[in-house]
């Protein structure tokens, strides 16, 4: 069984009215009055709403302990019993933050595979402190305590490695490259996807971007940051600036949303430059920015892709260590990671060494195309890893 993403527990809730409504009932912040009532609710007739706290072994057993009385809650406990091993894809969730509930989840379920004898493997995952918190010790021992109970650990950077060799020495863990490398297969130099007519990428309802996009001469990309989202007001005002100085390379400029909110889309609002809308299919949206001149952006998986097509990137700062890692693992000669909400002092350096890249053409392309071909390889041994280490 593949474990990658949180469960929302709805009791009460999700048994009297339809999933739906069930769903609008329960969300929202702790000011939701309707909310809070329906946990009452469920409080009284004893079924808990969170199962979730900073000690993944409690979380387990309180799991176990209340399952027969939550559908959801049995579901997970009868899939993780019933499973051969599972696989955990920590992606880049493994940040020491005490408000990272996914987290929370992803250990709660290794200790409760741990509980059932299920071997468990922790892969394809980032260790990283928190750029904004730093390292919050009770995140530390939560996780330590759970890794610990991994028949093998597989983290995706080298900086991964050494922080989780830093806080916990007897834990071993393996250095394989990120899974997405593996998609050279669909967006190398040979089987790139051609984009002749541009709006061929419009989604459904984004008839006003029709006849913006021209992707058959040279073009750049910009997409931003989940840090810079903390402040979307700030971040609006710099990336609009530092979108008009890239049009100053002389080159069109596409904005991406990748996932950012709304403030990316305010800043294609404010400077009619194209915004490349986040609902465009996943390999489309691939083979733009792998054909692009050169990605600015501080978001991981973004410029994985870009760099599977030898497309340059000027990385931004992120929730983590993740975009200066990132840097370390494509072989980078110099690792420049710039803030995530840039200052004006920022955006000229950001546009100097742009300007540096798209002046080296071909040769920077081609050295980057190289190591990423050689990460496809490593990539794949992450099967081996798993095969192997339950021979043991």
């Amino acid at each position: 069984m593949i474990v990658g993403s949180i469960f929302s527990f709805i009791d009460i809730g999700d048994s009297i009215f339809p999933p739906s409504i069930a769903k609008s009932l329960y969300s929202g912040g702790g000011g939701n009055i309707i909310k809070k009532i329906l946990r009452m609710i469920d409080s009284f007739f004893g079924i808990r709403s969170d199962y979730v706290g900073l000690s993944p072994q409690e979380s387990a057993k309180k799991l176990i302990r209340y399952k027969d009385k939550s559908k959801i809650l049995k579901e997970i406990y009868r899939k993780v019993n019933e499973s051969d091993a599972i696989v955990i894809n920590g992606e880049g969730d493994l940040i020491f933050n005490p408000n990272r509930r996914t987290v929370l989840f992803l250990l709660m379920v290794i200790e409760l595979a741990h509980l059932q004898n299920v071997p468990i493997f922790f892969i394809n995952a980032m260790v990283s402190d928190c750029p904004r918190f730093g390292r919050d010790e009770k995140m530390v021992k939560a996780a330590v305590e759970a890794l610990s109970k991994c028949s093998g650990i597989a983290l995706r950077d080298k900086e991964s490695v050494a922080t989780l060799h830093e806080i916990a020495p007897h834990l071993k863990s393996t250095y394989i490259p990120d899974a997405l490398f593996s998609w050279t297969k669909y967006c190398s130099s040979e089987n790139i996807m051609q984009i002749k007519y541009g709006s061929a990428i419009l989604p459904y309802q984004k008839d006003y971007l029709w006849g913006k996009y021209d992707f058959s001469k040279p073009y750049i990309c910009l997409g931003g940051s989940s840090l810079a989202t903390k402040n979307p007001k700030l971040a609006i005002e710099s990336y609009g600036k530092l979108a008009q100085k890239l049009l100053e390379l002389g080159q069109p400029v596409y904005i991406v949303d990748t996932g950012d909110g709304q403030f990316l889309a305010e800043v294609s609002k404010i400077t009619k430059i194209p915004l490349i809308p986040i609902e465009i299919p996943i390999l489309m949206g691939a083979s733009i920015l792998s054909n692009a001149s050169l990605f600015v952006s501080g978001r991981y998986h973004p410029s994985i892709m870009a760099s599977l097509g030898g497309t340059p990137c000027i990385f931004l700062g992120s929730n983590s260590h993740k975009t200066r890692s990132l840097q370390e693992v494509l072989n980078y000669d110099s690792i420049v990671e710039y803030p995530a909400i840039p200052t004006d002092q920022d955006i000229e350096k950001i546009a100097q060494k742009a300007r540096q890249i798209i002046d080296a053409g071909k040769t920077e392309r081609d050295k980057i195309q190289t190591q990423v071909l050689s990460l496809s390889q490593e990539s794949k041994n992450i099967v081996s890893f798993i095969r192997d280490s339950l021979a043991k």
